[in-house]
Order: structure tokens, then sequence, then C-alpha cells
């Protein structure tokens, strides 16, 4: 279990226009020296595409998930997890990102991605994401020290491209990303409901979502965590990497994503006519 190591509390409003330039400058080269330490970002450019296996872990056990995630540079994702349920059949959840539509199809429905949900399939989707911290965290704010799951870290407070609060943890040792936690308020609809808003329904209602980065492995001449704990209102998820396979040739791409399945997977080609061959 992710421990939970502040109070929850409503994020505090930064001015990111007064932040220290030093402090912003400090930052950054925590982002550098966590490239550094997962293989240089030279490594990190070498590779073209990205096969990642794996199993996902519940509270409840009550089904069985495995996942296969296929990227490819620089903003391609398809996602297909397998859950077997306790009567033995399975169901297929396929999430996808072509570089400019996002859709999810699952076995009730298949609906275009938009709003929050594309814009975080999107991050997802950055194969070279860790190179392009500017993007994903444009305001840096403060940085103070913190023990994260047993480690001395320097926690990174940001605003992310959402405009959302997102803390980052790196280890103070190695440099790597132990984690990170993002605050979601929930979305007001109208300038009445942002009226009526008090300070403290806006420290009730916000979400904590924690993520833990573990067990990372060099892959060829890259680091990739093969444990990664997501932790939402005290329950958590946990995702193992089995595989972690660079840059596929096609046929193997095939072999391994497409042709284990025993009905045929349907992609919204008109949504997505790129998917099945990106």
């Amino acid at each position: 279990m992710l421990p939970l190591l502040l109070i929850a509390c409503a994020p505090k409003q930064i001015d990111p226009s007064n932040v220290d330039p030093h402090i912003i400058s400090l930052g950054r080269s925590l982002f550098s020296k966590h490239i550094m330490a997962i293989g240089g970002s030279t490594a990190v450019k070498r590779h073209q595409t990205l096969l990642t296996q794996g199993k996902v872990r519940t509270p409840d056990n009550q089904v069985d998930l495995s996942f296969k995630t296929y990227r490819k540079a620089p903003n391609q994702i398809l996602s297909i997890i397998e859950v077997i349920e306790q009567d033995g059949n399975a169901k297929h959840y396929i999430k996808g990102f072509d570089g400019d539509l996002g859709w999810e199809n699952s076995p009730q429905n298949i609906r275009q991605l938009e709003g929050k949900e594309l814009e975080l399939l999107k991050q997802e989707a950055d194969f070279y994401a860790s190179l392009n911290h500017e993007t994903w965290y444009p305001h840096l704010l403060r940085i103070t020290e913190q023990e994260f799951a047993g480690h001395p870290t320097y926690r990174l407070e940001t605003y992310n491209h959402l405009e959302e609060r997102e803390d980052l943890f790196f280890d103070q040792e190695s440099h790597l990303l132990l984690g990170k936690v993002r605050m979601v308020v929930p979305e007001i609809n109208s300038e009445t409901q942002a009226k009526k808003r008090s300070q403290r329904d806006i420290q009730e209602s916000t979400t904590e979502i924690w993520t833990r980065y573990g067990h990372y492995v060099m892959v060829e001449d890259v680091q990739i965590p093969f444990s990664m704990e997501v932790n939402i209102d005290q329950t958590s998820k946990l995702i193992l990497l089995e595989e972690a396979t660079w840059d596929l040739s096609p046929s193997e791409k095939e072999a391994i994503l497409i042709e284990p399945f025993s009905e045929p997977i349907q992609f919204p080609s008109s949504m997505l006519p790129n998917v099945q061959t990106p």
C-alpha cells in the first residue's frame, strides 16, 4: 500500500510568475538528473518503439488482469487490457491515441476521448515525456525535502499542463523519479458555482492521486520502472511489468500484440486510420 505522507489539503495558490528563477533552475535540474539516471537523453532518443507486457493487481483480486502497451515515437500509444473473469470468460478493453485522436473500446461501446481524459492520454502517449518535462510541467513552484516510500527525496511542487497542482518526488541519491501526487479538484461548470465554492468546499472535494514507481530495471540502455502503484482515495492498484522490448519490427509487433487474441479486435478505423499500423 502506498504510504500517504501528507494530510490531505487543498493546493496552496502560488503565482508562478513570482517564483524565484533560481528555484526554477534547480527544479529543471531535478528532471535533468533523472534523465541522466535512466540512461541519458541520447539513449532515450535512440529508440522509436516500446512494447510492455504485465499484470494488474487490485485489492479484491476477483479478476485476472493482464495488459500489453505499444508505444511509437513521437506520440502514439495502443493499450490492450485482458480481463479473465471468474467464469473464465475474457473481456478486452482497448485505448489508443494516434497523435491526433484518442479513443476507448470496451465490450459495451467505442467512444472518442475528449477534455481532460484526452489531455492525460496525450501525456501518456508522449514517447519522450521525460525529455519534454517543460511541456507537461510548465510551472515549477517550490522544492522541499521529504521522505517518500522510505527514501529521502526532493519534492518538486508544480502546476502541470492541466493547471493542476502536481508534485514529483526525486530520490536524493539515485536521482530517479520515485513518485508523484496529482491534486484533482472537481470541475466548475459555471460562474455561479464558482462563487458558491468556498475554500473549505475545495479542500473537502480535492482528490489526491498518488503514484509510486519502483524496481527500475535497465532494458538495453534505458532504465524503466517495472512496478507502479496508483492510489486513489485509499484504493490502490499495482501495475507490474513482466517484459519490456524496444524497437520491435512491424511483424513482431503484430505477432505479440494482435495475433494471440481468439477473436479479431475491432479498431475504430473511421476514427483512427493509423492505429493498426502505427
